[in-house]
């Protein structure tokens, strides 16, 4: 038992293939965000297809640009169920947004367009059509003979009830979205065209599931990826709705959706704080026993066949030592015991002094031949 409750988990890191993946994934992601959200009002000359509204551009680029904290903590996660929801969202969004790509296939800088517009536009294609089954073979390998494994620190009751309410909102306004496009005009707060409503509503709602799923599985640990995610994307929102507030349409959804989008962040800010910085959280899953704590060591002749680990020196004064808590102290005493056994039976050099010495002192007056 670790420190804390992650290393009890899980059974291993994600694999090779998948950190491979996940770095192939990482890299699209930034690319792809920054083009957008950087030169959201360049999209003609710069991007995979021309999206005619500028925070359209921002909002979409904001959303791939949030995925990063996820994907990155993939490679520091110490169990593959901590990036497990993270890789399927990712394989949900891709394929969705593959969905899209087709159905608006003919809007692509495919054969016109600036020669940059172009690459740009066949990467897209490539990668959405290619991606869903590299990911689902990743996610196929983790999963392959895993066993069930525990969840970990339980969501906060406020926290989950939240996700739930995110889940049913996003999933309803994302899907409808992604569906009949011009059907929801009155919900959104700026105009969007077909295609860049499709890919709002597949982002809306894939956060909708992904939501729903952290609030299903109930346990911080595997949603804390997420969540971190999560945390980054309103302001992203913010700094592009200030960029570009002069494309809101107007009315009572403009400041609804900035309403929404500040009390997005102090949620998700919240929740990390409530789950890991404050003081004293998860404390119910930490490890009592203080491993590698120090309880008043003090210089001593070494003991029960064991010495120092170099010959003909006093018991390690100035030595880093640790002290292991209750009966498991004894294992590794066990241990050492029966591999000094063998050693012991030929003597090398002179015998250790029996008294506490200094290091600095010659211990000539303690030496037993």
């Amino acid at each position: 038992m670790g420190a804390s409750s992650l290393s009890t988990i899980g059974s291993s890191r994600p694999n090779g293939y998948t950190r491979l993946v996940t770095g192939f994934l990482l890299t699209f992601v930034v690319l792809t965000g920054v083009l957008l959200f950087v030169f959201s009002m360049d999209t003609g000359d710069r991007f995979a297809w021309t999206i005619k509204v500028p925070i359209s551009a921002a909002f979409i680029g904001a959303c791939f640009l949030a995925t990063t904290p996820g994907l990155v903590g993939v490679f520091l996660v110490r169990t593959w169920v901590e990036a497990r929801l993270m890789l399927v969202l990712g394989l949900l969004l891709i394929t969705l947004i593959a969905i899209v790509t087709l159905r608006h296939l003919d809007e692509f800088h495919l054969n016109s367009g600036p020669t940059f517009a172009r690459v740009i536009a066949w990467i897209w294609v490539v990668a959405y059509f290619q991606a869903p089954f590299t990911l689902l073979t990743a996610i196929l390998i983790e999963e392959r003979g895993r066993r069930h494994e525990p969840s970990g620190r339980p969501l906060t009751l406020w926290f989950r009830g939240l996700l739930v309410a995110y889940a049913l909102a996003l999933c309803t306004l994302g899907f409808g979205l992604i569906l009949a496009t011009g059907t929801l005009d009155v919900a959104r707060p700026w105009r969007l065209t077909s295609l860049a409503g499709g890919v709002v509503g597949t982002w809306l709602a894939g956060i909708g599931v992904g939501c729903g799923w952290m609030a299903v599985e109930n346990s911080w640990e595997r949603a804390r990826l997420a969540t971190m995610s999560l945390a980054v994307f309103p302001v992203l929102l913010l700094v592009g709705a200030g960029q570009f507030w002069d494309n809101f349409t107007g009315g009572a959804t403009k400041w609804a959706y900035l309403a929404i989008v500040c009390g997005s962040f102090a949620a998700f800010v919240g929740t990390i704080w409530t789950h890991d910085a404050r003081p004293g959280a998860g404390s119910e899953s930490k490890q009592l026993v203080g491993f590698c704590g120090h309880d008043e060591v003090v210089a001593v002749e070494a003991f029960d066949l064991v010495r120092p680990p170099r010959h003909r020196r006093p018991a390690p004064f100035r030595e880093q030592r640790g002290v292991m808590s209750l009966f498991l102290r004894k294992l590794t005493d066990l241990v050492r015991e029966f591999q000094r056994l063998p050693e012991i039976v030929e003597s090398e050099d002179a015998p250790q002094p029996i008294d506490c010495v200094a290091v600095n002192d010659l211990p000539l007056g303690d030496l037993r031949m």
